[in-house]
């Protein structure tokens, strides 16, 4: 684990709009490991969301690392539940991101990248379709 908080913070419009108070939540990951982690919410003249106590051991145990990606779903339960999905976004990976159209080499392009590109490949192909739809 690298230069990792010993917090995370959350957007404060969401937690307060969805989640409304502060207390222990549980984290859980898609293959059922979970871990409890201390939600604290801060209003007044600097107001924030964050997650302290607990949330130190979830990134050790899921190896996070600065770049790394976690999206929370807040599920439907009757305590406040999020399952987190991990992105791991490398180094390299960041690098690539950055070059845009500029990266050509099928043989560096790896993940998410080439997602992006194809699905750029394939709007630039539905844009001339639809442009010959329109102009015979």
């Amino acid at each position: 684990m690298k230069d990792l908080s010993a917090r995370q913070k959350l957007p404060l419009n969401f937690v307060t709009t969805y989640v409304k108070t502060q207390g222990y939540v549980a984290l859980s990951v898609p293959n059922g490991r979970s871990w409890n982690v201390e939600l604290s919410i801060a209003l007044g003249s600097y107001s924030e969301a964050k997650l302290n106590n607990g949330w130190p051991e979830f990134a050790s145990d899921n190896n996070l690392e600065v770049g790394d990606v976690c999206i929370f779903k807040l599920l439907d339960r009757p305590e406040v539940s999020f399952e987190v999905f991990i992105f791991r976004v490398g180094e390299y990976d960041c690098q690539l991101w950055s070059q845009g159209d500029n990266a050509t080499s099928a043989s560096k392009v790896k993940g998410d990248v080439r997602v992006k590109t194809e699905l750029t490949e394939l709007n630039r192909n539905q844009n001339q379709n639809q442009n010959l739809e329109v102009n015979p």
